[in-house]
């Protein structure tokens, strides 16, 4: 899973829109899950263990192949698959990628858990996962989440809720501070970047 990275503002392409450069599809999960962790994320100081990372299910490649066999897709597996979108201005790493071969290609996204906080941030990272794939490929792909609770294909609405996330992401990103989260400061207490946060003290909630 490819991490969210920093680099200096002034170097990177932006517009009315906002920023306007590459983005990994994992920082639109977590704009889902916290907008003000995405903009410290990738505008703040650089964490040698980024935050808000989850602990890694591992699914093995033998296991990964009979997964995808009983989706019922028979391409060829790759692991850590690289993916770009010049379309959409989006790369990522996927865990699984299954070649389109008599139907439709996926990709395999490797939770820790099932559909934590809803789910819907990871669903909107696997979504992208699958256009920048159809991209690369000019054949249709599936979505899926895979954890040890469960095996969840991602819904086709997902792909319109990635793109607004997406666009809203680029407008935060240029923007001089973190926006306010949403979250009422639950997931505060376990986030590294509450000590440059402004609306997060050390034990979190501060302003929120």
């Amino acid at each position: 899973m490819e991490r969210p990275h920093s680099a200096g503002r002034a170097t990177r392409p932006s517009s009315p829109r906002g920023y306007e450069g590459p983005l990994p599809a994992s920082l639109v999960k977590e704009y889902l899950w916290c907008p003000a962790y995405a903009w410290l994320s990738w505008n703040g100081p650089r964490l040698r263990a980024p935050p808000h990372v989850e602990v890694e299910y591992s699914l093995e490649p033998r296991a990964a192949v009979q997964l995808a066999r009983a989706l019922g897709h028979r391409g060829r597996v790759v692991a850590e698959a690289r993916l770009y979108s010049p379309r959409l201005r989006v790369y990522g790493r996927v865990d699984y990628l299954v070649e389109p071969e008599g139907g439709p290609g996926a990709v395999l996204e490797v939770k820790a858990r099932g559909a934590w906080g809803g789910g819907l941030h990871q669903e909107a990272q696997a979504a992208l996962y699958a256009m920048a794939a159809e991209d690369a490929y000019g054949e249709p792909f599936k979505a899926y989440i895979v954890s040890r609770l469960e095996v969840r294909e991602v819904p086709l609405e997902a792909r319109a809720r990635a793109l607004v996330a997406l666009s809203s992401l680029r407008r935060i990103l240029a923007e001089p501070a973190p926006p306010k989260p949403g979250h009422g400061g639950l997931r505060c207490r376990s986030c590294a970047y509450k000590r440059w946060c402004p609306w997060a003290s050390p034990g979190g909630n501060r302003g929120l």
